[in-house]
């Protein structure tokens, strides 16, 4: 954490860490680090959107070969659309006999019964995990095996950023309606994967999860050359 620092000073104070370990004697051998920046903006709304952006600029530093640094992609507003506009009715799958498959990954057993419990009450099909995991290996077998994925921004294993990150490299087109506690303002930032993305606020209220996921999938999906800025609810 650097108080009073903008990206550009957060690059060069982390290249000094780089260069000091690189050219650091170990009994091993060289030793080298990775490095994710992410800078605070008022569209992140939660000090866990923050560190869930740096950790997911860390996975791309990894991804690129290590032993480098990168710095998160900077937010900017999205569409808005009012809460009453999240309440109106969509057009999902109705009548049709098949139901929509909903995802919710989180490390809180409590968090991720309660929201089965009431999704399914309203007619969803939906499955619970912890583990990130399995839901890229549900995805890599079966790219329609999920209509919707729910996750919390903050995990143990892979925060949810990453995790779409993930999955968006298998499929394009992913829904996903994220969580996250101790807000502080509205989130809305096209920084968020996902091709059409919702957002809820822990503790979860019941009309709103439902609002949001109605209008998640009821969303057309943008054009593919269009999946780098997101709708967002």
């Amino acid at each position: 954490m650097l108080a009073e620092a903008k990206a550009n000073e957060a690059m060069r104070f982390a290249n000094r860490v780089l260069d000091g370990i690189r050219t650091r004697e170990f009994r091993w051998g060289q030793t080298t680090v990775s490095a994710g920046i992410a800078a605070y903006q008022r569209g992140m709304g939660s000090y866990e959107v923050l560190i869930a952006a740096a950790d997911r600029a860390l996975y791309a530093a990894k991804e690129a070969g290590r032993d480098r640094i990168e710095v998160a992609q900077e937010f900017v507003p999205p569409r808005r659309v009012s809460y009453a506009a999240l309440l109106a009715p969509v057009e999902t799958s109705g009548g049709s006999a098949r139901r929509e498959k909903v995802l919710v990954v989180d490390d809180d057993p409590v968090v991720r019964h309660l929201l089965v419990r009431i999704l399914m009450q309203n007619g969803y099909d939906a499955e619970e995990t912890d583990d990130p995991n399995e839901v890229v290996r549900r995805y890599r077998e079966d790219t329609t095996a999920v209509d919707l994925l729910i996750t919390n921004v903050m995990m143990p294993r892979m925060n949810g950023l990453t995790l779409v990150d993930t999955i968006s490299g298998l499929v394009p087109e992913v829904r996903v309606v994220y969580m996250s506690a101790n807000m502080h303002g509205e989130v809305s930032s096209s920084g968020l994967p996902g091709s059409v993305v919702g957002f809820l606020e822990k503790p979860i209220e019941l009309e709103h999860l439902l609002a949001t996921v109605r209008q998640v999938l009821g969303e057309h999906l943008p054009p593919k050359s269009a999946m780098a800025t997101p709708e967002r609810y």
